[in-house]
């Protein structure tokens, strides 16, 4: 768990959650990952900052594509623009991903057969004590070598 402290002084914490997705949703999970990585690298090499929601991969549902924008805008500033490679391919979700007690449930859009990601996790006690403060408003998913994690930014002291 990493920490940051924010202007009102609460310590924000990144909380990794470990994933077990089949081999179904590990596919699609590739795709979404590569589909968003790919237009996000493509838009920054190319200095784009007006970027239409038409241009965006199909499959990103629309928080999905609210993150990729922000996330080409903030790899756009001047400051930022020495390092444009990725470590790792990654996907970012808004408000609209859901958190249930066994389950990530992450929505995309219609370039699928389903509507929604239902993925099995197990939440540590401190996490979920950190969880059930707020819903964080941001997730993020990564592979990482053969694990998938997801991370999400809360507010809250263990």
């Amino acid at each position: 768990m990493f920490r940051r402290i924010i202007s009102s002084g609460d310590a924000m914490k990144t909380v990794r959650v470990l994933l077990y997705p089949d081999e179904t949703q590990i596919g699609v999970l590739e795709s979404l990952c590569e589909a968003y990585s790919l237009f996000l690298l493509s838009k920054v090499v190319k200095n784009q900052w007006a970027i239409p929601i038409e241009d965006m991969p199909k499959v990103l549902c629309i928080s999905s594509k609210i993150q990729l924008l922000r996330d080409v805008h903030r790899r756009l500033r001047p400051n930022a623009r020495t390092n444009l490679r990725l470590p790792h391919r990654y996907c970012r979700w808004g408000e609209d991903y859901r958190l249930s007690e066994t389950k990530v449930v992450l929505p995309f859009s219609d370039g699928f057969k389903a509507t929604e990601l239902n993925i099995d996790c197990i939440y540590r006690p401190f996490q979920k004590k950190l969880l059930e403060s707020k819903h964080p408003e941001t997730l993020m998913l990564k592979k990482i070598n053969e694990h998938w994690y997801a991370y999400m930014l809360v507010t809250g002291d263990i």
